[in-house]
């Protein structure tokens, strides 16, 4: 479990590597009913399943087994990660990635967001495409996010603005759908 200021912000359940990482995700679903420790979560923000052979799986409450996602390193992360894999890198860089303290505290406070009264948090390449944004309306450039499904377009939507307030002071965000840029494009 992850803490701040005495909340349990973080649920880990971790595996022996001869376990399936999918138990793992199953066993925190079923922590979350209302027969086992429901009020608990309450102020959870992130459930994390991982193991030393199948690497780290990540969701937020009421987050189903088949979204569960596993968190791949960023191009930042790449550069700083160092010579090949060792014994439980699968697990322990996945984990101390995501559990950064500002990272953690960035997807807390920005990205994770309500949609229909479902608790939803950004996949990895969601996350790293608005942390660009920012970068490039922190530089005043433009550029273009591309999500072709309707329902990452929509959640990047609403990250994008979250994010881009906390770094800006007058941002801009325009988001565009895929069939509005193709006929822009083809005239």
């Amino acid at each position: 479990m992850l803490y701040l200021n005495g909340l349990a912000i973080a649920v880990i359940e971790l595996k022996r590597s001869s376990v399936e990482l999918a138990d793992g995700v199953r066993q925190l679903i079923t922590n979350q009913e209302e027969m086992f420790n429901k009020g608990f979560f309450s102020t959870v923000q992130l459930v994390l399943a991982g193991s030393d052979s199948q690497g780290l799986r990540y969701g937020t409450t009421g987050t189903p087994e088949q979204f569960f996602v596993e968190w791949r390193v960023g191009p930042k992360d790449v550069r700083a990660s160092g010579p090949a894999l060792t014994a439980g890198a699968l697990l322990d860089r996945p984990l101390a990635q995501l559990c950064n303290k500002a990272r953690l505290l960035d997807l807390i406070r920005n990205f994770i967001i309500f949609d229909a009264g479902q608790k939803k948090v950004p996949r990895p390449h969601q996350f790293f495409g608005v942390k660009a944004a920012q970068e490039c309306i922190a530089k005043r450039e433009g550029g273009v996010i591309c999500t072709p499904k309707a329902a990452a377009r929509a959640s990047s939507w609403c990250w994008s603005p979250n994010g881009c307030w906390s770094t800006t002071r007058r941002p801009r965000p325009r988001h565009h759908d895929r069939d509005e840029l193709d006929k822009q494009i083809g005239g």
